[in-house]
C-alpha cells in the first residue's frame, strides 16, 4: 500500500512538468476552446451508447477490499486475487486475512477462497483448530451459482444499467467509466434458488444485501485511458451493513490475460459431495 500517495496500486504515470513557452501555451488553449465544443457535443452522444469493456475470456487481477469503508479509521487494504475462465465456466476468488467477506458470511477471519464452477459457488476455509495443523473446510454454499459471462456488464446496461460518466476512482487517483446497475429479477430468482436449496441459511447474507434505495444495487467502474483503458477498475456490493469494505477495488496493472492452470480451479478430495 503507498501511503505517501493513497494508493494500494501503483500507477506508471510520469510525472507532469510545467511548461514555460508562452508561445506554446496560448496557441495551444485555443485549439482547445474551439475544440471542447465539438467533444462535448461526441461525449454527450457517447454517453447514451456507452457500455462497459467485455472481460477477456480467461484472465487473472489481484485487488483489494476495505479501501472505501464508510470508517476512515478502518480503512487498510486486504489483498484479494481473482481468476476467471469463461471458456471452462470457472472462477476463483481469494480472500486474504481481515476480509469481511470472510469474516462476516463465514466466521474466518484468516482469509477464503471461492470457487464457481458447474455446481455453484465453493467457499473454502483454513481453520486451526487444534493449534498445530490448518485443517480445509470446503462445502457447496450456493448451488447452481456460476462466474458471470464476459459481457454480463454490457448486455445489463441495456435493461438496468444507468451509465454515469467520467468519474475520478480515489483508490487509484485515476479516471474512470461508470455504470450503476439496479437489482434484476434473475438475481431475485438465484436468491430465491440459493435460500431453498440451503434450507434457508444463507439468510443473513441476503439481509445484508438489501441495500437503500438511494444506492445503487452494484456500480462498475473501468479504467477510461491510457495504456489500462477499458479493464476493470472497481465493483461495488450493496449492503447497508458493509458500507464499502466489501468492494472489489481492482490493480489494472496486475492483469494477466491468457490461459490459467486448471489446478487453479481444483477442489479437495471430497469437497465437490459435501
Amino acid at each position: 500500500f503507498d501511503v505517501a500517495h493513497g494508493r494500494w496500486c501503483p500507477s506508471d504515470r510520469p510525472k507532469r512538468t510545467m511548461r514555460r513557452n508562452l508561445g506554446i501555451v496560448l496557441p495551444m488553449s485555443v485549439i482547445v476552446v474551439v475544440a471542447c465544443g465539438e467533444e462535448v457535443a461526441k461525449y454527450r452522444l457517447h454517453r447514451r451508447r456507452r457500455r462497459p469493456t467485455p472481460y477477456p475470456p480467461r484472465f487473472a487481477i489481484d485487488f483489494a477490499t476495505n479501501l472505501t469503508a464508510l470508517d476512515r479509521d478502518a480503512r487498510y487494504p486486504v489483498s484479494g486475487r481473482l481468476w476467471y475462465d469463461w471458456t471452462t465456466g470457472r472462477q476463483r476468488i481469494d480472500h486474504g486475512p481481515g476480509s469481511y467477506e470472510c469474516a462476516h458470511f463465514y466466521d474466518a477471519t484468516d482469509g477464503c477462497t471461492l470457487i464457481f464452477n458447474g455446481g455453484g459457488m465453493y467457499r473454502l476455509i483454513r481453520r486451526d483448530d487444534d493449534g498445530n495443523d490448518d485443517d480445509e473446510s470446503c462445502c457447496l454454499d450456493l448451488p447452481g451459482i456460476g462466474p458471470p459471462p464476459p459481457d454480463w456488464a454490457s448486455n445489463a446496461t441495456t435493461s438496468i444499467g444507468t451509465f454515469r460518466g467520467l468519474v475520478y476512482d480515489v483508490p487509484s487517483r485515476t479516471l474512470a467509466y461508470q455504470w450503476n446497475f439496479d437489482r434484476s429479477e434473475e438475481e431475485e430468482s438465484k436468491k430465491e434458488r440459493s435460500l431453498a436449496a440451503s434450507g434457508g441459511r444463507r439468510q443473513r447474507r441476503d439481509a445484508t444485501a438489501s441495500s437503500s434505495s438511494s444506492l445503487p444495487y452494484h456500480s462498475v467502474r473501468e479504467v477510461a485511458f491510457g495504456t489500462y483503458g477499458g479493464r476493470p477498475l472497481a465493483f461495488t456490493f450493496p449492503g447497508d451493513e458493509a458500507n464499502g469494505r466489501q468492494d472489489y477495488h481492482f490493480c489494472p496493472k496486475s492483469m494477466a490475460v491468457g490461459p490459467i492452470d486448471p489446478s487453479v480451479f481444483a477442489l479437495p478430495d471430497g469437497c465437490a459431495d459435501e
